[in-house]
């Protein structure tokens, strides 16, 4: 199983922020764009992802109402969120975690950061199942 090419949703209203972010995921892994918290919440009526990569900041449901959809819902509770958000003060950080991410990167990233932030918390998830 630990062979499996991981899935991740990449969440963001943001072309450039998408397509960053899928070059330089799509190595490594499968990844689905998404661009609101609403195709999110629909898609994960079909597929479950490894990760969930979210922007906080979007038209519709923003990245904060998302994953308090998500974790209420006991079949993608469990999922992993990292926050990518230009709302990087402190107030904001602890917000994310405190409704259940497990990472917040500020926005813009660096893309090799974004990379090992991805590695490393699917691998931690990998060890916790």
């Amino acid at each position: 199983m630990a062979n499996k090419v991981k899935h991740i949703f990449l969440v963001d209203d943001d072309f450039i922020t998408l397509s960053i972010g899928k070059t330089v995921l799509k190595d490594n892994y499968f990844v689905t764009t998404l661009q609101s918290g609403e195709e999110l919440l629909h898609f994960l009526t079909a597929v479950k992802p490894d990760l969930i990569l979210l922007d906080v900041l979007m038209p519709g449901i923003c990245g904060y109402d998302t994953i308090k959809n998500i974790k209420a819902n006991p079949q993608t509770a469990e999922i992993p969120v990292i926050f990518l958000s230009g709302k990087h003060d402190a107030n904001n950080v602890i917000l994310g975690l405190s409704l259940g991410a497990v990472d917040y990167i500020k926005k813009p990233f660096l893309p090799m950061f974004l990379l090992k932030r991805v590695e490393s918390h699917l691998l931690t998830s990998d060890h916790t199942v």
